[in-house]
Parts: structure tokens; C-alpha cells; sequence
């Protein structure tokens, strides 16, 4: 939701750069128009996948929190939209006290596990193979 410190665009003309590329100029060389990273920066409009998550989540019966520390607004009073909140990370959040399960494992251990738990029951809404 917001964004990622791995690229920059130019505000012009849209191309896009490795983030390296801010480190020589900060000026496009396509169209010489100002280049920045692609993040959400304060005063910024969230993406619209930000208004896309809060519609859907609207409801929610059960949200698994992977790897987040729920620390930036607005994205991380989006779990308030959901009814049961099950956290998987390494350091502590802000919700831990109100969520359902909190794991302090890595993700990939936690959902290897869980997939291996799922395929162990083979009910008949598993699909797995």
C-alpha cells in the first residue's frame, strides 16, 4: 500500500528507474522531468488499492496480518475492519492484544506449517495436492 523504496518514476512522463538511479540525478532522461521514489508520502492520495482493500474487507470474517508492523495510518487501522485479526510477525504490533493468535516466528515457517496442518486433515474443501 505504500509503495516500495526499490524504484522512482518521473512525475512527467511516468518511466520508471531502479531507485539507484536517484543517487546520480533526480531529473529524467526522457523528458528531464523530477524523479521520485514510488512510495506514499505524507500528504500523498492513498493508491486506489487502499479504497479497494477497505470495501472488501468490509466484513471480514478472519484477517491474517503477515509480516507488518501496523504502525502507518491509514493502512493499519484496516484490521478494525474485520471481525477476528491473526498476526504473523517477528516483532510485537499495536494490535497483538486484541488479535485472535499472534505468531513471533517467521512467515515462512508459520505458513509451511499451516499448509502442512490443512493437507493433514484433507477435508473437502482442501484442493491442495
Amino acid at each position: 500500500m505504500h509503495g516500495n523504496l526499490r524504484s522512482c518514476y518521473c512525475l512527467s512522463c511516468c518511466t520508471e528507474y531502479e531507485i539507484t538511479r536517484l543517487y546520480r540525478d533526480f531529473f529524467c532522461d526522457r523528458c528531464d522531468g523530477l524523479l521520485r521514489p514510488r512510495v506514499v508520502l505524507f500528504d500523498d492520495p492513498m493508491p486506489r488499492d487502499y479504497y479497494t482493500a477497505q470495501k472488501v474487507m468490509s466484513g471480514c470474517q478472519l484477517l491474517l496480518i503477515i509480516g507488518s508492523s501496523l504502525q502507518v495510518q491509514p493502512v493499519a487501522s484496516l484490521p478494525d475492519l474485520s471481525r477476528q485479526v491473526v498476526i504473523i510477525n517477528r516483532e510485537p504490533t499495536p494490535r497483538d492484544e486484541t488479535a485472535e493468535l499472534v505468531f513471533r516466528e517467521p512467515a515462512s515457517q508459520v505458513l509451511g506449517d499451516l499448509a502442512r496442518a490443512l493437507k493433514d486433515l484433507q477435508g473437502p474443501y482442501f484442493q491442495g495436492k
